[in-house]
């Protein structure tokens, strides 16, 4: 099972050099995990509402979500977690 959020909260996120999530920190909780896989949505752009974001899989030892890097807005999102 998983946990969708619309709108997905936003996420104070640390990077790895290469802009991969090592840290996340939500309701106070902070999670040290690494990014299990990674893809790109780019959409919306012919209709003026561009959608341009980098998904990630992240896992800690207590979390596996997706969150996402709004390219446009610069911020990070908690987009779903799994049970």
């Amino acid at each position: 099972m998983s946990r969708l959020y619309c709108p997905a909260p936003s996420v104070d996120v640390s990077t790895d050099e290469k802009g991969r999530p090592v840290t996340l920190h939500w309701r106070g909780n902070t999670y040290r995990g690494e990014a299990r896989s990674h893809w790109r949505i780019r959409t919306g752009w012919w209709e003026g509402e561009e959608i341009h974001r980098d998904y990630y899989l992240y896992e800690a030892d207590d979390l596996l979500c997706e969150v996402y890097l709004d390219k446009r807005k610069g911020d990070w999102r908690l987009h779903r977690i799994y049970d």
